[in-house]
């Protein structure tokens, strides 16, 4: 598991903590299906409920660009206004991933929805401070280093002029 997921699942259980009063169960799977994280009660069918998952999520997005809505948020949610399934993705560099949210016994849907975006966002938010920690100076990175910090301008001058033989 690389270092960017293991950063994701601590993030993930975190804040998936903060659900404890939704009554909120989590899976939390790569885009090709893989179960990365998940705090399910019932562990049964887990990875088939992951691979399906991450399918029903594909054949959405296909269907959506048949749409005129070019929204960045995009939302899955399967069930009725009590118990059901959310999904969204989670960016985390080039990588994303999927989080679904299995509810149950809610009263008040929109809440569950409200908070579930705001995990995506605070998760995102975590995940983007924890890279530009991880950043380590160089040179294509901001930082300190500054690799031509001791040329002097005679050596830029002699650097582009050309002379001909």
């Amino acid at each position: 598991m690389s270092l960017d997921q293991k950063s994701l699942i601590k993030v993930l259980e975190n804040y998936s903590k903060g659900f404890s009063e939704l009554d909120g169960e989590f899976l939390f799977l790569r885009m090709d299906g893989v179960l990365l994280w998940s705090n399910f009660s019932e562990r049964k069918n887990i990875q088939e409920l992951s691979a399906l998952s991450a399918g029903l999520w594909q054949s959405a997005c296909s269907l959506a660009n048949y749409s005129d809505n070019r929204s960045l948020n995009k939302v899955l949610t399967f069930g009725t206004s009590s118990d059901g399934l959310l999904a969204q993705d989670i960016a985390s560099g080039e990588k994303n991933y999927l989080l679904i949210m299995k509810f149950t016994d809610t009263l008040n849907p929109s809440r569950v929805k409200l908070k579930f975006r705001g995990l995506k966002q605070t998760i995102e938010e975590n995940l983007y401070m924890e890279s530009r920690k991880n950043k380590k100076p160089g040179f294509l990175n901001e930082g300190p280093t500054q690799p031509f910090k001791d040329i002097t301008d005679e050596e830029m001058d002699n650097l582009f002029s050309f002379s001909e033989v």
